[in-house]
């Protein structure tokens, strides 16, 4: 009897486990999820540096040329570039295509930095990004706006 009460109690830690895990990561990117990150925001803005806002350009081309399953191939090699380059605080962000970094206590050329090498190794597997950099959420979702505007595939940075 004891014996199967410890196998159940196992199984019930188990299951919380993957719960939690389903809570928190996005199943698609294994990126965290947007309820991580609000969690999280008032931490990063208290020790500052920058938050970068990557968006894949054309996901649906990318869908219509190879199916869903391509264009998950696609966000899943664009998160993992971002957890290479230091995003190890990196977030499923908005809509199917935003991905959002933090990188603590760094400044504005090392920012810009690190978006360039991210939008240089998508470009080197034909994938296309375009990435806003700030110090604020809002400055940030501005600069990518403004990198969108500027013909996508590109950097821009908070002014």
């Amino acid at each position: 009897m004891e014996l199967i009460i410890h196998w159940t109690l196992h199984g019930v830690l188990i299951l919380l486990a993957v719960l939690l895990i389903s809570f928190t990561r996005d199943g698609l990117t294994g990126l965290w999820v947007r309820r991580v990150y609000e969690m999280v925001y008032p931490l990063y803005r208290r020790k500052g540096g920058y938050m970068l806002l990557v968006d894949l350009d054309s996901l649906k081309a990318i869908n219509n040329r190879g199916g869903h399953p391509a264009g998950d191939v696609a966000l899943r090699a664009v998160a993992q570039f971002i957890r290479h380059f230091g995003g190890w605080l990196s977030f499923r962000f908005g809509g199917p295509t935003n991905l959002l970094f933090f990188l603590p206590s760094a400044d504005k050329a090392r920012a810009k930095e690190v978006a360039e090498q991210i939008c240089s190794a998508c470009r080197a597997v034909n994938l296309f990004v375009s990435i806003g950099f700030g110090q604020w959420e809002q400055d940030t979702d501005d600069a990518l706006g403004r990198a969108k505007v500027a013909g996508r595939n590109c950097v821009r940075g908070q002014e």
